[in-house]
């Protein structure tokens, strides 16, 4: 089932289980040496490996995932858990050769919307400190910080 939102916004489309594994590449190579966090966890070879079998549980079971799909592959993809009086957007990320191409945007600008159709008002996000572009792309969004690490709108 793919969701239109419209065509500023493009295709935006649930995340399958069999998209999974993608994702958690994408996960690896897109957040290692960016999210301190992450790349702390995967720094020994078991650390690594025990990541690849817990993340796709973790995003299986966390909440509802969205990508963006371009060119045949996952350009980016972001998950959403309701709170009851919020929404937490988690996991955003967008792969390489699709960065600075909209498809961050459009994957925030779909899950505020879902947001706001299940009644909540506002959202947080988490970001890391050093992640300048993301931190840019939510600002421009009307995020602000409210703790070292969190956004909201």
């Amino acid at each position: 089932m793919v969701a239109v939102i419209d065509r500023q916004l493009g295709e935006v489309e649930p995340v399958r289980t069999g998209d999974l594994r993608q994702i958690t590449r994408l996960v690896f190579a897109n957040m290692t040496g960016v999210d301190q966090q992450f790349t702390a966890m995967t720094r020994h070879w078991l650390s690594r490996l025990y990541n690849q079998v817990t993340i796709p549980f973790y995003l299986l079971t966390s909440g509802w995932g969205y990508k963006v799909v371009r060119g045949g592959q996952i350009a980016g993809f972001a998950y959403l858990s309701l709170r009851p009086q919020s929404g937490y957007i988690f996991n955003v990320v967008v792969d390489h050769p699709f960065r600075r191409l909209g498809v961050g945007r459009t994957l925030m600008l779909y899950l505020e919307q879902k947001i706001r159709q299940h009644g909540r008002a506002w959202a947080t996000l988490q970001v890391d400190a050093g992640n300048a572009p993301a931190q840019t792309l939510y600002h421009s969004l009307g995020y602000q910080p409210y703790h070292p690490y969190f956004w909201h709108w």
